[in-house]
């Protein structure tokens, strides 16, 4: 959340969405008006990985940060990020280093201030849309 309000972007967490609406549409709408993303792939959460799919395919632009360890091969592939994401640029960090927190900030407020200025650089090809 600071990293994203230092790029002057109002972030919002998906679960901090409280309506009388479902929950899918209540995530559905806030993948629609956002204007970037930042997924948390930390756990291989499947809800987090069926969001990304969502935004992927309505083609949003998306951070994606994750555990140095997930894009390890010295880890089980089940404790890896999905395949389909190998070719997709990964936010990492390491909570080995005693200044990780501030690290991953810096990180990801480079990475917002880039796809600011190339929102596509953040979306698989595949979903880019094209005029």
């Amino acid at each position: 959340k600071p990293a994203a309000e230092a790029c002057g972007f109002r972030p919002s967490r998906g679960d901090d969405l409280f309506s009388n609406a479902t929950i899918l549409s209540d995530i559905w709408s806030s993948i629609q008006s956002a204007e970037v993303m930042i997924a948390v792939l930390t756990g291989n959460n499947a809800n987090v990985f069926y969001e990304l799919g969502l935004a992927h395919a309505k083609g949003k632009a998306v951070v994606l940060v994750a555990d140095k360890a997930q894009v390890s091969d010295q880890v089980p592939k089940r404790d890896r990020l999905p395949a389909d994401l190998w070719g997709v640029r990964v936010v990492t960090y390491d909570r080995d280093n005693p200044f990780w927190g501030e690290r991953l900030k810096t990180d990801v407020i480079a990475t917002l201030n880039a796809v600011k200025d190339d929102p596509n650089k953040a979306i698989p090809d595949t979903f880019v849309r094209k005029p």
